[in-house]
């Protein structure tokens, strides 16, 4: 029985883990297909020379779509270059990206990125990815929509709003904010706002805020113009991704408010004071109407000057308290 050459096995071995593998080629063309990107291979002469699946089904482009179409007749022109994007990557040998609009309405956004393929000859063909960036873009559209519309509401509120970093820096403001205080700059301390009897107060609540827990109370501000203003203030937690990055301040202006309560409150002690001030005024008109009715009997039945003479005053101050008195009367019966 002859015996094997040794070496005969191992280059046989050898040639066996060098050659591709039955299926291999298939296996790629499947994968090929299957790539939920389009994709497009152009040779040298910029020829089209394969697509997958995805490709013929983009945007109904399939009457463009045959084998041997210049790269420059595809849908991926860009207007204004001299050369389509392939010609520019074979030329270049680089990698080319940009993003076009295409369609029947040109309102699908797709990204195109080319990458020359090299081989031992150099330069032998362009591999395009197409990618359908539409869905993207049209949600950045409606973020940005949203981040405007919010803001719009932000400005327009009547409440000031601070945006706080967990050291009680101002991050943001809006418009109302600004306008109240030009002088503090992002970056400031919010505590700087505060007056130095409100601060205390302010600060344990931001400290408590910054735990997780909403607040309410009063503040008085330092106006820029050195007067002092009444607000509410509300803190919230101000949460990303999962923790607290620092809190919201929402200052409501209730200086006038404040100032109609103070006058409410002092009108109420001005109405107390004429309605005791008319009960006093008709309780002496009472008695000076009796004192004159008995000036008066005196008076007729006097038989000397004196007499008379001292009843005739007594009379006259009478009738001066009860023309003081009924001014009262009028002024309490003011509304």
């Amino acid at each position: 029985m002859n015996r094997p050459n040794s070496n005969n096995l191992s280059d046989s071995a050898a040639d066996s883990s060098l050659a591709p593998k039955a299926g291999t080629s298939e296996l790629i063309a499947a994968a090929f297909e299957a790539l939920p990107d389009p994709i497009y291979v152009f040779d040298q002469n910029r020829l089209l020379t394969r697509f997958n699946q995805a490709a013929t089904t983009l945007h109904n482009l399939e009457e463009n779509l045959v084998k041997g179409r210049r790269c420059c007749e595809m849908f991926w022109r860009v207007d204004g270059a001299s050369a389509c994007i392939v010609d520019r990557a074979l030329q270049t040998r680089e990698k080319v990206e940009v993003e076009i609009l295409a369609g029947e309405e040109g309102k699908s956004s797709i990204y195109l990125i080319v990458e020359p393929l090299g081989g031992d000859e150099g330069i032998m063909a362009a591999l395009v990815i197409a990618r359908d960036i539409s869905n993207l873009r049209r949600a950045e559209a409606e973020a940005i929509t949203h981040k405007s519309f919010l803001a719009n509401i932000a400005d327009r509120t009547l409440d000031e709003i601070y945006a706080l970093d967990t050291a009680g820096r101002i991050t943001w403001m809006n418009e109302r904010a600004q306008t109240f205080k030009p002088s503090i700059l992002t970056g400031g301390n919010f505590l700087d706002l505060i007056s130095s009897d409100s601060r205390a107060l302010t600060e344990e609540n931001l400290r408590r805020t910054l735990k997780g827990d909403d607040t309410e109370h009063e503040v008085r501000i330092s106006a820029v113009d050195g007067s002092t203003r009444h607000t509410e203030a509300h803190t919230s937690p101000l949460w990303k991704n999962g923790e607290i990055a620092g809190a919201l301040v929402f200052l409501r202006d209730v200086t006038d408010r404040k100032r109609e309560h103070e006058l409410m409150a002092q009108s109420d002690k001005l109405r107390a004071v004429g309605e005791l001030a008319a009960g006093v005024a008709h309780n002496l008109n009472n008695s000076l109407t009796v004192i004159q009715g008995r000036a008066q009997l005196l008076l007729r039945n006097a038989t000397d000057d004196v007499s008379s003479r001292s009843l005739q005053v007594i009379t006259n101050a009478v009738e001066d308290g009860t023309k003081t008195l009924r001014r009262i009367l009028e002024f309490a019966r003011r509304d």
